[in-house]
């Protein structure tokens, strides 16, 4: 649960509503504030000044937005960005283009030092279980090892494939045999996890 859920929750059972009350009480979809509470969505600026309003609280309070993208050091979860659109190896890191939240177990990470979440952007996975409706958690890191499932990017486009060194031709290969394998790529970072919910 996102501290921004605990702390809407709180709110509320002080005030003496419920989460729908409150959704209803600021003129919104009970569902925006339920995808918000479950880490799917990222409260809007428009949605926390409703809240303060409301609640009659700063903003700083419910402010995640810088949150997700510094890893505390500790063994507990850690807040990762969903993000929506990578066309660049870097600079997609940023809060104009997070779209969501989520929570890791740090211990998952191996070592390295962030981890991002973005939907994974085709099919070519399918057999090992890996397909379009899905978000795949990566961690950003540019060095690959033989059999790493990998984010890439290919020209302008992303994508997800199995890490392969052949004989020192070194390619990323999907588990449908029906696409290609590809050559010419640049590495953002491996998959940690693959959750089975991609909500846009």
């Amino acid at each position: 649960m996102s501290s921004f859920s605990t702390l809407l929750q709180r709110l509320c059972t002080e005030r003496g509503i419920t989460l729908a009350e409150c959704a209803q009480k600021i003129n919104v979809r009970a569902s925006v504030l339920e995808s918000c509470c479950t880490g799917y969505s990222l409260p809007s600026e428009e949605l926390i000044l409703l809240l303060c309003n409301f609640f009659n609280v700063d903003s700083s309070v419910f402010d995640e937005r810088e949150k997700a993208f510094s890893l505390e050091e500790s063994g507990g979860p850690i807040a990762f960005p969903v993000v929506e659109k990578i066309d660049s190896v870097d600079g997609f890191l940023n809060s104009k283009n997070m779209v969501g939240i989520g929570f890791l177990a740090e211990a998952m990470l191996c070592g390295a030092k962030s981890c991002f979440g973005v939907k994974v952007p085709d099919d070519s996975m399918r057999r090992d279980g890996i397909t379009s409706d899905c978000l795949a958690v990566i961690a950003y890191q540019k060095e690959c090892r033989q059999g790493d499932i990998v984010l890439a990017l290919v020209k302008d486009s992303i994508v997800l494939r199995r890490y392969l060194d052949t004989g020192g031709i070194v390619h990323l290969a999907a588990a449908d045999e029906s696409y290609p394998p590809i050559y010419e790529f640049t590495p953002i970072g491996t998959l940690v996890e693959i959750r089975r919910v991609y909500i846009a």
